[in-house]
């Protein structure tokens, strides 16, 4: 069996889904609390390369372009299931969406992960994000 990059992180993190039961939620609410730490990492991660997007080296701006458009999606998407006020994307590349830079979006992300989390709106965020999906 080949163990896709997603199931690796998966099996480290451990279950984060809630069952309802106090025990079981709290173990879960610590591990989805070290997802969002990674999460938060990587994100700095892109947002660091997307930073490259208008350099003069091809393999450079390939790689930022890349990284920018993978924001900008991820924000779109943020922006239609209700998580951001507006989106400000021009020709297709912003540092900002809803007058916020991007890296400070991806925290308001991951604490509204975090507060579905907490308060176990799992299913509405779940839905939101793929309504906002769906929406493309």
């Amino acid at each position: 069996m080949r163990l896709e990059l997603v199931d690796i992180v998966r099996k480290v993190i451990g279950p984060i889904s809630p069952l309802g039961e106090s025990h079981a939620d709290e173990i879960r609410l610590r591990n989805v609390e070290e997802l969002l730490d990674l999460m938060d990492e990587l994100m700095s991660d892109i947002h660091n390369i997307a930073e490259s997007d208008s350099r003069h080296e091809a393999s450079m701006k390939k790689l930022g372009v890349l990284a920018r458009s993978w924001l900008n999606e991820q924000s779109e998407d943020a922006f239609r299931a209700g998580m951001l006020e507006s989106a400000d994307i021009v020709d297709g590349y912003s540092d900002t969406l809803g007058g916020k830079p991007l890296h400070d979006i991806a925290g308001e992300i991951s604490s509204a992960i975090r507060e579905a989390a907490e308060l176990g709106a799992w299913a509405e965020l779940l839905d939101a994000l793929r309504c906002a999906k769906n929406s493309r």
